[in-house]
């Protein structure tokens, strides 16, 4: 069951654009910190106003507006005007390091996931972490994910890190009926880059969906599958038989659920 799952597209992609990443998009944080820097001087000052919450804002001319933290002279935001710059908006920590930062459509930052097959058009946001490590990427995408026999188009690709690096989850976000909502499997890893589990969103062109969610052992052996009702529902409810692994692979428990209720426990000798 875990090779078949490494084998999949899906896999095969996170584990490669936790290659790439840096690489595409560390010219693009350079320039963020050097447009921060030219901001900086006032001398093209022309309007200061306090915000509902008491945040002062800066307009500079038609480069850009800055806003900084209440009762402080650190940068909380920077909105670049220019739609043809690279960066739309800047968030910061109060110490100054990069929060995140939202990326307006330019021939500079498109085609990030042109060479693994998937239409892009460009990263969109990416998350740091208080240390200034990478903590999640955002890319507008355009490809279809097929669900049991429902092929639904998927809008997002969402990327998260661990602090160390590595990837903690990827998957797409698609747009069923009128909401955006995960779409098919959604990957989770661990720090180590081992294989947690994998949940995975199913549209069924008639039916309720659902998710089926595969949970790992630490040695890659499946260790739980389970199923929920998954929409339009806020919170998850067990239903059909959940199964339980020993770290050998072998089958130890098995739960049913209905209408999200246990109903039915049985052991396995």
């Amino acid at each position: 069951m875990k090779d078949m799952e490494k084998n999949s597209y899906m896999y095969i992609l996170a584990t490669i654009l936790l290659a790439f990443s840096t690489s595409c998009v560390s010219g693009q944080n350079n320039n963020a910190q050097n447009r921060e820097t030219e901001n900086t001087d006032t001398v093209n000052f022309t309007v200061s106003f306090r915000t509902a919450v008491g945040r002062k804002v800066k307009t500079f001319g038609n480069d850009s507006i800055q806003e900084f933290f209440r009762n402080s002279s650190a940068l909380f935001s920077v909105e670049y005007i220019d739609p043809t710059s690279i960066i739309r908006q800047i968030f910061y920590y109060e110490d100054g390091g990069i929060r995140t930062i939202y990326y307006n459509d330019h021939p500079e930052n498109l085609r990030c996931l042109e060479r693994f097959g998937i239409d892009s058009s460009g990263l969109w946001m990416e998350g740091f972490f208080p240390s200034g490590n990478l903590r999640t990427q955002v890319f507008m995408v355009d490809t279809i994910i097929v669900t049991a026999d429902n092929s639904i188009r998927g809008g997002i690709l969402n990327i998260d890190y661990h602090e160390n690096g590595q990837i903690r989850r990827i998957g797409f976000v698609g747009t069923v009926g009128t909401q955006n909502t995960p779409v098919g499997p959604q990957r989770y890893f661990g720090e180590s880059g081992n294989l947690i589990k994998i949940r995975n969103h199913i549209f069924p062109k008639e039916g309720e969906p659902y998710i089926v969610e595969r949970e790992y052992h630490e040695n890659g052996m499946l260790r739980r599958e389970k199923r929920y009702i998954n929409f339009p529902d806020t919170d998850l409810k067990p239903t059909g038989t959940w199964k339980f692994y020993n770290e050998k692979g072998e089958l130890t428990r098995i739960e049913v659920y209905e209408d999200g209720e246990l109903v039915r426990t049985e052991n396995i000798n």
